[in-house]
């Protein structure tokens, strides 16, 4: 089922958001601390995808004048691969259409399977902004229309 986050969501998606966290393997595209991510999901608005009522997935975003912008998204490890995540997107596609924005995200360069998923996904890079991660790197921009 897929609904908005509320306040009494908090506790599960900072185990969901740690669950992502200690399983990435290459820390330095995974920009965020659980601190960080534990702020932006109480600000940002969230859609989460329960499944027998606990959360496995969950996409934050935000919106401006010119588009939603996806903060933070991610699938605890042992539901990757069913379609939770995409389906959340398609959720938040629909949300952008229905507000005539694009959706706009940034990727650290060197996470190629996220840069893989987005592309699969229709995002396309728009933008390189050098050095803006601590370790050098560039982010990328990306972004996905609603047609």
């Amino acid at each position: 089922m897929i609904r908005f986050a509320n306040a009494v969501d908090h506790t599960a998606l900072s185990d969901v958001y740690q669950k992502i966290a200690d399983a990435v393997l290459a820390p330095a595209v995974f920009n965020w601390n659980t601190e960080k991510a534990l702020q932006e999901l109480k600000v940002a608005k969230t859609l989460v995808y329960a499944n027998l009522g606990i959360i496995v997935s969950f996409i934050s975003f935000r919106e401006s004048a010119e588009a939603l912008e996806i903060t933070a998204l991610g699938t605890i490890p042992i539901c990757r691969k069913q379609g939770y995540l995409e389906a959340l997107l398609l959720q938040l596609t629909d949300i952008a259409a229905q507000h005539d924005k694009p959706l706009w995200l940034e990727v650290h360069e060197l996470n190629s399977a996220a840069r893989q998923l987005y592309q699969k996904w229709g995002f396309e890079l728009v933008q390189n902004r050098k050095n803006y991660y601590p370790d050098g790197a560039s982010t990328l921009v990306m972004t996905r229309s609603n047609v």
